[in-house]
């Protein structure tokens, strides 16, 4: 790594100071011997285990958050992840950290260290050059893609995907579905073709030959399925004496991939086993994603290693959707060794059949293989409703005004996708002629459709007006005849439980003072030997401070820049930090007695927001994540670990909103929705903020009780006017009015409609031409969030924690992440502060040269990590004392003329005379007007700029 002038002014204002105590801390906790300056090459760090796996995680935080600029575009970070991964694996010889270690002990310049670093990853974690390749920049006009978790860059690597895919996944996934074999492989058309193929392998003469492979390598699977679809597939014809006399209906071949890069279509290279596509598409490489059927994982791994494989094959099934929006679902399966399981995967989750055993009966594979080849347009998974004719892509809607059927022709490709299996799946296209925008989603059966939301406010000004509708078909009809028990799910949850969080031992004066945690006995402790009750509870308690050190770590690099920007003898942050409890169970916004009035407002004007040292960063949080009970087939012990504390046992769940635009791909929120889970009793699943959550989507309680599962209805909307993106190409004004119309929207929806948006975001905006869209500048979309005020269930629904995480109110994020009382209702308020966040997201995202912001670690702690995380970090960033700093000074070049507007709107939301994080102004009416005020006060400045 060189050692530039931009990495020594880099360092020197971001040191790796308090990683480095951390870790000596931990080394000398575990008895390590520090003392020494070097270590020779022999020397064992299996003692220090734990605190390896801190560092590593610890740098990987500050890799995500402020990389230097000399190991820019070098995915640093998940490189660093996989590195520990397999350090905890003990798949890597521990002396190959033996030079960083000594790095660190031998105290050298924070440069050295990292260039340590960085020679450790780039020798056992080298980067591929397709990898390196990878642009972190946006994603051109005709593609604006919507995900759950990241998809360029660092983010492609294998094992960070399905560290995502696991929230994604969680409590979605059925294993041994009764009736699953029957519906799909035997009560079909061709299922006597299949059977009598494994009949005719069953009952061939030369018993020897065609033997499955004693030795189920991946190779060697492969000849086989090659040598008996040659040998019993492709030649088949029925007997003269069987009755059904029609050929064989092959409309599939199967493939295998020796190597990445020979399928295109996504953006980092892939190498799947076994796939199948069309026979009607040419056999040759490169293949494409939009073409692959039906996807396949060998492995000669035992099934005891199943989750890996699982979402292997899931982050493939992830691909294929994202290639192919409109399946409804797929199929796939897995094989370890000689154990075959079959899956399908569709917007609700996958789910499976029972084991099947190969070896003494590899004619079932053989069937399987057969009956793939078979299988129509249909049962593949694909949208009969949306057709070809003359290579026009067609679909038919119900028109809103006519109520008779409308057919509209699309363009072959989605300006907008969603790439998260499991959520609504939207995808958008425009017509031919651009008159309109279609859109096609899953959404939860039992809410209110988004094209009744839009009848009732059709006369909206700014908002989207309703062409037509249609619903074509729900997941419960897709899964007919299967039956789904809480039994029945899979628990794909990681290898270790998350702990609580012991509070700072620097502050408490023990390291123990935390109290004891209960740790899952797979869990590596510093030493095995200890085996009485009373060692083990101290081993316990040693594990507590370490992850306690590990969280200060981390939660004093998330603030360090904005820790330096404060002045020093700030009396406010210092009585702040006098004044804060020494175990707070939550954080009050209102409870800081020095509360600092920003300048640009008005002096006597009080600011409920917490100075930063208010937040007590300084000794962690003492809230506890949820306990994960996992599958036996991983050797998992369940243990009991305080739960977080919820009112109501719920999951953070996506909405069709999972991404952002195509502003930065590299740094994608996530749409949530909170509600009741069938069957979660007594536990909470908390969603990754980036993966996307991508947690699941919405539980709705349908008439069927037994539904287990989220059911969800496909709905085709046709919609006016067709807009564009918030990109780089956006003009300072061009933003700031498109903003300013979707407010006005939004006041007007709520007031006279009594509908409530809920799911503000760049995405959920549209700029338009106002020559083309009655004077508006912008467009409110997407509504399937939305509430109608006037309904039953408004009371309820208004207290579910909903919306794109980057861009949720401070007081939604407070009270699911500290409940008390009734919790707090979705009020027009929060979604102000949500269009808040959205102009500062873009003012520091966009207009950087080469279109790199040096500052998106800001805004990926607003929607990464567990809720408290990202209030917390949310909160700090937006108080008097820190918004000029972390804010402000974080805008593009190309914004910087937007920062007093930003200045003023954080006044009109937050300095008035209730706590915003609890409270809502009685009169909306005032608190729009004084929004709208300032928008318009700073349009009219750009345009007197302008004409100047």
């Amino acid at each position: 790594m060189p050692q530039s002038v931009e990495d020594s002014a880099h360092f020197e204002a971001n040191p790796l100071h308090d990683i480095i105590f951390s870790f000596k801390a931990t080394c000398a906790f575990f008895n390590f011997d520090i003392s020494r300056r070097r270590l020779d090459e022999n020397t064992d760090l299996q003692p220090i285990s734990t605190a390896m796996s801190t560092l590593l995680m610890t740098l990987n935080y500050y890799a995500q958050t402020r990389l230097p600029p000399s190991a820019d575009n070098t995915n640093m970070p998940a490189r660093i992840i996989s590195l520990e991964k397999r350090l905890a694996s003990e798949n890597t010889s521990s002396r190959h950290f033996i030079p960083l270690v000594n790095s660190i002990l031998d105290e050298e310049t924070d440069i050295e260290i990292w260039k340590e670093l960085t020679d450790l990853v780039n020798s056992l974690e080298p980067i591929s050059l397709n990898v390196m390749d990878v642009r972190l920049a946006p994603y051109t006009n005709s593609q604006h893609l919507r995900c759950t978790a990241p998809f360029v860059g660092p983010d492609q690597f294998m094992e960070y995907l399905k560290d995502e895919l696991r929230t994604e996944l969680a409590g979605t996934n059925f294993e041994n579905v009764d009736g699953f074999y029957k519906k799909y492989f035997e009560e079909t058309t061709w299922a006597n073709k299949c059977e009598d193929i494994a009949k005719r392998y069953v009952n061939r003469r030369d018993k020897v030959s065609f033997q499955f492979p004693a030795d189920p390598t991946e190779s060697n699977v492969w000849e086989w399925i090659k040598a008996v679809q040659a040998k019993f597939i492709e030649p088949y014809k029925p007997n003269k004496t069987s009755k059904d006399q029609d050929p064989i209906p092959l409309r599939a071949q199967v493939f295998h991939t020796k190597g990445p890069g020979q399928i295109n279509g996504g953006l980092a290279p892939r190498q799947i086993d076994i796939f199948l596509k069309s026979r009607q598409l040419l056999a040759r490489n490169p293949h494409d994603w939009r073409d692959v059927l039906v996807i396949g994982e060998l492995t000669t791994s035992p099934v005891g290693k199943w989750t890996d494989k699982f979402l292997q094959l899931s982050v493939y099934m992830r691909k294929l959707f994202a290639a192919q929006p409109l399946r409804r679902f797929a199929h796939g399966f897995l094989m370890f060794g000689t154990q075959l399981q079959l899956w399908i995967y569709d917007r609700s989750g996958p789910y499976s059949s029972d084991f099947l055993e190969i070896r003494e009966n590899p004619e079932k594979l053989l069937y399987v293989i057969a009956a793939y080849m078979m299988m129509s347009n249909d049962e593949l998974g694909f949208d009969s409703s949306i057709y070809q004719d003359k290579k026009k892509t067609i679909i038919t809607v119900i028109d809103a005004d006519t109520l008779k059927e409308k057919k509209l022709y699309l363009q072959p490709q989605p300006f907008i996708k969603q790439n998260a299996i499991v959520s609504l799946g939207t995808t958008d296209f425009l017509t031919l002629d651009r008159t309109f925008v279609v859109k096609i989603s899953w959404r939860a059966v039992g809410r209110k459709s988004e094209a009744e939301l839009l009848l009732k406010a059709r006369n909206v000004r700014g908002l989207a007006t309703l062409i037509g509708s249609v619903d074509t078909c729900e997941i419960s009809q897709l899964r007919s005849d299967l039956s789904f028990t809480e039994g029945m799910k899979k628990d794909i949850h990681p290898a270790e439980s998350k702990m609580t969080t012991a509070c700072n031992p620097a502050q408490s004066g023990s390291l123990n003072s935390g109290g004891n945690v209960e740790l899952n006995e797979g869990v590596k402790r510093g030493r095995e030997s200890i085996d009485s009750a009373d060692k083990v509870i101290l081993r316990k308690s040693k594990r507590a401070c370490v992850v306690n050190i590990s969280r200060q770590a981390q939660l004093n690099a998330a603030i360090a820049r904005a820790r330096k920007s404060v002045k020093s003898g700030a009396s406010g942050s210092k009585t702040g930090a006098k004044n804060s409890p020494k175990k707070p169970k939550k954080p009050d916004a209102s409870a800081d007695p020095a509360v600092e009035v920003a300048a640009s407002g008005s002096s006597n004007a009080p600011d409920n927001l917490a100075t930063h040292s208010s937040l007590d960063v300084g000794q962690g949080s003492n809230s506890s994540l949820g306990k994960r009970n996992r599958d036996a087939d991983d050797n998992d012990v369940n243990t009991d670990i305080e739960m977080l504390p919820e009112r109501d046992m719920k999951k953070l769940c996506i909405s069709s909103n999972t991404g952002e635009s195509n502003m930065v791909a590299s740094a994608k929120p996530v749409t949530t929705q909170e509600i009741d889970v069938p069957g979660a009793s007594d536990k909470v699943a908390v969603v990754d903020a980036e993966m996307s959550s991508p947690g699941p989507d919405p539980v709705v309680n349908n008439n069927d009780s037994s539904t287990v599962y989220r059911n969800r209805r496909n709905t085709v909307i046709a919609s006016k006017p067709f807009g564009r993106v918030i990109d780089e190409d956006t003009t300072p004004l061009e933003l700031i009015c498109g903003l300013r119309d979707a407010i006005m929207s939004h006041k007007v929806l709520l007031m006279d409609s009594k509908i409530l948006h809920r799911d503000i975001s760049t995405n959920n905006i549209l700029l338009t031409d106002p020559k083309l869209n009655d004077g508006c500048w912008g467009v409110l979309i997407d509504m399937d969030l939305a509430i109608s005020m006037s309904d039953q269930t408004f009371p309820a629904d208004a207290k579910l924690l909903t919306g794109t995480m980057e861009f949720i109110a401070l007081g939604i994020l407070k009270a699911h992440a500290y409940p008390e009382g009734d919790g707090v209702f979705h009020s027009y308020r929060h979604d102000l502060e949500s269009f808040f966040y959205v102009l500062i997201s873009v003012c520091i995202r966009l207009g950087w040269p080469s279109n790199k912001c040096p500052f998106i670690g800001t805004l990926r702690n607003w929607y990464k990590g567990e809720v408290s995380n990202t209030y917390f970090c949310k909160h700090a960033a937006i108080t008097p004392s820190n918004f000029k700093a972390v804010i402000l000074d974080a805008f593009s070049p190309k914004f910087n003329g937007v920062k007093v507007l930003a200045s003023k709107l954080r006044i009109n939301l937050f300095q008035r005379h209730f706590d915003p994080c609890k409270d809502t102004d009685p009169f909306p009416e005032d608190l729009y007007n004084s929004i709208l005020k300032s928008f318009d006060e700073e349009i009219l400045k750009m345009k007197r700029e302008s004409h100047a």
